[in-house]
């Protein structure tokens, strides 16, 4: 700034790579950058005090904060790169992210004046644009399905404070919007996901002793400190205690997700779709170590997938139509108002309000917690069965909470066949039993039972999916009440 050869940047990375293979593995990440951070010389650096003549207060600041994070200018491409996050250093379980293309650019900007103003703000502007995402998962070395079908509109953008003595901004605020987002995992590829996740980043790195030793130039660091003989640490630590800003900052928002579930390590066996639309979250923590959390969601249903059941009966939660906007303080609709001009013109442009299905509102300190839930108006089906399979679908732990083998073996009973009647008729042409779809006896009126194949086929499957070739000791067909 003020320089006419500046171009807004200290540094520059421009760079092109074309089918490249990165593997992510976090402790080795943080094991390199400590490496690195360990060769930077420390320094006692001194501080200096700023005088704000618009509100007329001081600050001591450090030498390091008042000159800013440097600007590193990026222009990098990838074209199909292929990223790999294992489970941990030595597992063979991986998910495995094909991209068609990723563009990583920034900018910089000064707000509020240049670096001379004691308010300016240095923000670094930066874009990730992504087109066509493949996500599939990995099971002792063997690629699996895609779990990605469709992505559309995807896009993150995050800002960074390089310089802000005010702490006007949140230190990194990041947003990433999503218009369309559709997937399909059976609970196996979703527990990978889980669990890839959270023990690479868990693994513990091995990090290399910073080197300590003294430097040049610590002797005589007293002599850049002003009088009062303050250091940049405790400066630092003072304006913690005294001052709480805003650090992170993350916003995620979604128009339209479809996802469907299966159950087994494979496909083969539909248990539920899951659809939500206008999904916004927003995460905040401050200095204080604060947290708050706010999502809403205006849209959100579960239909029920598994074979044999009927269509009336497949909605196992959803939005009533009767919904109306209960915002008025009346609580109740008024004709007047929605005759109104404002209410015309609102509608004209598809501009009315759409009452949330789902409110949110979360803040966790330290001291206390408070939580804020606000469901409006849902729609829901009582099904026992189905409802604990979604349960032990993203909570496998839930299995454990049963108290004996029986129970447990009824909760892993995603869509079983149940006779009520004499004779059953097999609907579709190939048909399958597992110990998740057992066959069901349930009627004391008759004492045989007939099964009608209609001239299809019937397949006894393991609890993988995988067709039986040999005897098996699980139990497919269960007889209740009393013969």
């Amino acid at each position: 700034v003020g320089d006419e050869d500046y171009c807004g940047y200290d540094y520059s990375l421009v760079g092109k790579l074309s089918e490249v293979r990165i593997v992510y593995l976090n402790r080795f990440v943080q094991e390199l950058t400590g490496y690195f951070m360990g060769l930077v010389p420390k320094s006692n650096d001194g501080v200096v005090k700023l005088k704000d003549n618009v509100t007329n207060s001081e600050k001591w600041v450090s030498k390091t904060d008042m000159e800013g994070s440097p600007a590193l200018k990026l222009d990098v491409s990838f074209s199909r790169p292929i990223i790999v996050m294992p489970h941990d250093t030595n597992s063979h379980d991986f998910l495995e992210l094909d991209v068609l293309y990723i563009t990583i650019q920034n900018e910089f900007q000064w707000i509020g004046g240049d670096k001379n103003e004691m308010g300016a703000v240095h923000l670094e502007i930066l874009t990730v644009t992504v087109k066509d995402i493949n996500l599939t998962i990995g099971m002792d070395m063997v690629r699996g399905e895609t779990i990605i079908q469709d992505v559309k509109g995807l896009s993150v953008e995050i800002h960074r404070s390089l310089r802000d003595l005010m702490h006007q901004l949140p230190v990194v605020e990041a947003a990433i919007k999503v218009d369309v987002l559709k997937a399909a995992l059976s609970n196996r590829e979703y527990e990978v996901i889980s669990e890839c996740a959270a023990s690479n980043f868990a693994e513990a790195p091995h990090i290399v002793p910073a080197l300590d030793g003294p430097r040049d130039g610590t002797s005589t660091s007293e002599s850049h400190v002003s009088a009062s003989s303050v250091s940049s640490g405790s400066i630092q630590d003072l304006s913690q205690d005294t001052e709480t800003w805003i650090a992170n900052k993350f916003s995620v928002s979604i128009n339209l997700v479809e996802l469907s579930l299966h159950s087994g390590s494979t496909r083969d066996s539909p248990l539920a779709s899951v659809q939500a639309s206008g999904a916004w979250l927003l995460y905040k923590s401050n200095t204080r170590e604060e947290s708050f959390l706010f999502a809403t969601l205006k849209g959100f249903s579960v239909f029920d997938d598994r074979e044999g059941t009927k269509d009336e009966l497949r909605l196992a939660i959803g939005k009533s139509a009767t919904v109306r906007d209960t915002s008025s303080a009346d609580g109740y609709d008024n004709p007047n108002e929605l005759d109104s001009g404002e209410r015309r013109i609102q509608k004209d442009l598809g501009l009315e309000p759409i009452p949330s299905m789902l409110i949110f509102d979360a803040i966790l300190r330290k001291s206390s917690s408070s939580v804020s839930v606000c469901v409006q108006r849902p729609k829901f089906l009582v099904a026992l069965d189905f409802l604990l399979a979604i349960v032990e679908f993203f909570v496998p732990s839930a299995r454990s909470l049963l108290s004996n083998d029986e129970d447990k073996d009824l909760l892993h009973m995603i869509s079983p066949v149940v006779f009520t009647d004499k004779v059953y008729y097999q609907e579709d042409s190939t048909f399958s039993l597992s110990p998740q779809k057992p066959l069901i006896v349930d009627n004391e009126k008759f004492e045989h039972f007939i099964y009608d194949g209609n001239g299809g086929k019937l397949y006894l499957r393991d609890r993988e999916g995988e067709i039986l070739s040999s005897p098996s000791a699980e139990s497919f067909i269960h007889v209740l009440g009393e013969w």
